[in-house]
């Protein structure tokens, strides 16, 4: 049981012979109070009851002398003050919020008219920080892809006898830009020289943690969500660290791990031959894409540079795309051949986290016009009468997948 120190005060030198004692006790068997040498919770309101007692034969005015230091502000008396008349009590109820740790003792003084000296009362005590559990000893992400988000839920349970306000931070994240996604860079078709920018290592926010604080009551567990989106190509070795608010004290860190890497993808076909071509006319072919890793990539084909075009042209109707582990993507490709003749230029397909590296797919062809067909490549009028028109008529068939221009002319062989 909880005891405190008995103080008694006579009147000392007084012709008034003002007498008081105070003394405090257990108010209530569930309500908290300050043991000696005991240990109390910080941010802990705790509740005393003192009593007065005027044993003098006259009335005694009362008040409290203000706390000669620091820790003597953090209890509360009330009433403060008043006058007991001879023979009757006051209550006196005393509050105390912990708000530092370790080791204290206070006095508390009642300054009474009349006496010389001050009525006392003194408390010993012990204050212990609140104190957390996680269910596990470490976060650790192993092997994420670049862009790729990943979660681990835990609990933190609040093993403290009080409510605690937290606040739950990882050192060294970013603080402005969040980290982007994949999937954004696939839906969104940004363009390829906004994944340059994405990594060159800028510090973006790459952790999220869902709640990232709150209130968790006494002896109660809360799920805590870490999402992890990496956008740099490393090892991370990090830390979610507990705070309590308002006190600037971190009362738990679990250490996280994690390594960012863009996985190997390999391009299947890197060679495309497609033999003859009509000039200007698209041909319809696939890039075939394999990932050899356990876990996803995101590609995107690098726009053509039309100043180095090279005679051929290419476009595709799905540029960008989430190839999954250890599977194969296509990309469809359009080609088009601009010039006569043997013809090639170079496809680039990036990975993001690693865009200034493309992949290279070399496209090879042979230009050609349009194909027409005579019905016959001679006319032979035999013999016709002078000054008499005699027509004959050719016909032409283009057999080629392009439009032909043709224009018709004599050329003169008399003899």
């Amino acid at each position: 049981m909880p005891h405190g120190i008995l103080t008694d005060k006579e009147g000392l030198g007084s012709a008034n012979g003002v007498k008081a004692e105070d003394y405090w006790r257990f108010l209530k068997k569930n309500r908290l109070c300050i043991f000696k040498n005991g240990n109390n919770f910080i941010t802990l309101y705790l509740f005393f009851q003192l009593v007065l007692i005027n044993k003098g034969d006259i009335p005694a005015a009362y008040t409290r002398i203000p706390a000669r230091n620091l820790l003597g502000s953090y209890f509360c008396l009330n009433p403060c003050e008043g006058t007991l008349l001879p023979g009757k009590c006051q209550l006196l109820e005393v509050t105390f919020k912990a708000a530092i740790l370790g080791n204290f003792i206070v006095d508390l003084f009642l300054s009474v008219k009349g006496t010389p000296e001050p009525v006392q009362v003194t408390f010993k005590g012990h204050v212990i920080g609140p104190t957390f559990h996680f269910n596990m000893p470490v976060l650790n992400f192993g092997e994420v892809s670049f862009g790729f988000p990943k979660t681990i839920s835990c609990c933190l349970t609040n093993t403290s006898l009080v409510p605690m306000s937290i606040k739950l931070q990882i050192p060294g994240d970013g603080i402005g830009e969040i980290s982007q996604t994949s999937f954004s860079q696939a839906s969104e078709r940004r363009s390829i020289s906004s994944w340059i920018n994405v990594e060159s290592g800028a510090r973006l926010k790459e952790f999220t943690i869902n709640p990232s604080g709150g209130i968790i009551k006494s002896h109660v567990g809360k799920e805590i969500q870490v999402s992890f989106c990496p956008n740099t190509i490393k090892k991370y070795e990090t830390s979610l660290i507990v705070e309590v608010k308002n006190l600037g004290l971190e009362v738990l860190v679990i250490p996280i791990m994690a390594r960012c890497i863009v996985p190997n993808v390999e391009v299947v076909n890197q060679q495309m031959d497609l033999g003859r071509c009509f000039v200007k006319h698209p041909y319809e072919c696939m890039i075939k894409l394999q990932n050899t890793n356990d876990l996803p990539a995101c590609y995107g084909l690098i726009p053509q540079d039309l100043d180095k075009q090279h005679g051929i042209l290419y476009s595709s109707s799905e540029p960008y795309g989430i190839i999954e582990a250890c599977s194969t993507a296509e990309i469809p490709l359009v080609v088009e051949p601009q010039h006569l003749g043997e013809l090639n230029t170079e496809v680039y397909v990036a990975l993001f986290g690693k865009s200034q590296f493309p992949l290279a797919v070399h496209i090879y062809c042979i230009g050609e016009g349009p194909v027409v067909h005579l019905s016959s490549t001679k006319i032979d009028w035999g013999k016709i009468k002078v000054l008499t028109d005699v027509p004959k008529t050719i016909c032409l068939s283009n057999e080629s997948l392009i439009p032909a221009r043709v224009t018709a002319k004599m050329v003169s062989h008399l003899q």
